[in-house]
């Protein structure tokens, strides 16, 4: 029970700062935003490991879910910044095979660890790792390709192709959050995307909560070897999110965006 209550804080948290991650990301920039959100994250990832009840534990994930809230609408924002319109599906699918990528590492790497340094070496580890990675986002990212020093003009020219507008229109802060809130409530593509990320992130976290103690509990594996099958499991997802991505890209250019995602559903 406590478990599941733990899991909950953290997926509440999580899921209530999905919501001003866009607004945070457009006004520090995906550069600072991502380092200070993946840096927070690695914090609380590591501090898991000096919890000692119940509610240390709670506070400590729900701050972590909290920190992990807005890097979704930051690695929208990446997306769209860096990609071209030829391929955003792949730009996307890469970034978000982490989902997949993460799990497959933290399952079969904490495994290992947990057999020479137990639990709380497991979160001490990750969460280091995870503080050296972020450094290494802020040191080797920029908000735009223009920006960045290894961007050539081919590259550029690549990915600025299509994306001109003549105009750009200038709203209030009040008016952005209003027309958001009507494209994804009352449109039907809005509508559509809800329901395609409650349906991606229903299936998801039932694989990543409910997997690993469904093989501990129901077929009495061992933590270790529980550990290993699981994230046998999540290579599927894994190469499921990469092979989608061409996949994907080939249906919206040979049937547009609306027709397009609806066969790929």
């Amino acid at each position: 029970m406590n478990i599941s209550l733990v899991l909950f804080i953290w997926s509440l948290a999580y899921a209530i700062f999905n919501f001003p991650g866009g607004w945070i990301t457009d006004k520090l920039g995906i550069r600072k935003a991502m380092a200070t959100f993946f840096g927070l994250w690695s914090a609380f990832t590591a501090l898991t490991a000096s919890t000692f009840n119940f509610i240390s534990m709670a506070v400590v994930r729900g701050l972590m879910g909290a920190s992990e809230g807005p890097v979704w609408p930051i690695n929208s924002k990446v997306s769209k910044n860096w990609a071209s319109i030829r391929d955003p599906s792949k730009a996307f699918t890469w970034a978000g095979s982490g989902q997949a990528l993460g799990p497959i590492i933290g399952l079969a790497g904490g495994t290992a660890l947990y057999a020479l340094w137990g639990w709380r070496g497991v979160f001490i580890f990750f969460g280091i790792l995870s503080i050296l990675l972020a450094i290494a986002w802020y040191a080797l990212s920029r908000d735009k390709p223009e920006e960045h020093p290894w961007v050539n003009k081919a590259e550029l020219d690549y990915i600025r192709e299509g994306k001109a507008m003549a105009t750009e229109p200038t709203l209030k802060s009040g008016d952005t959050w209003k027309i958001a809130l009507r494209i994804v409530f009352t449109t039907q593509a809005g509508i559509g995307v809800l329901l395609t990320f409650i349906s991606f992130g229903y299936i998801l976290y039932t694989f990543l909560y409910w997997l690993p103690p469904l093989m501990y509990g129901e077929f009495t594996h061992s933590v270790t070897t529980s550990g290993y099958y699981s994230a046998a499991i999540d290579t599927a997802l894994f190469i499921g999110f990469i092979a989608s991505s061409p996949f994907n890209d080939w249906l919206v250019s040979r049937y547009g965006k609306v027709m397009g995602r609806s066969s790929s559903r």
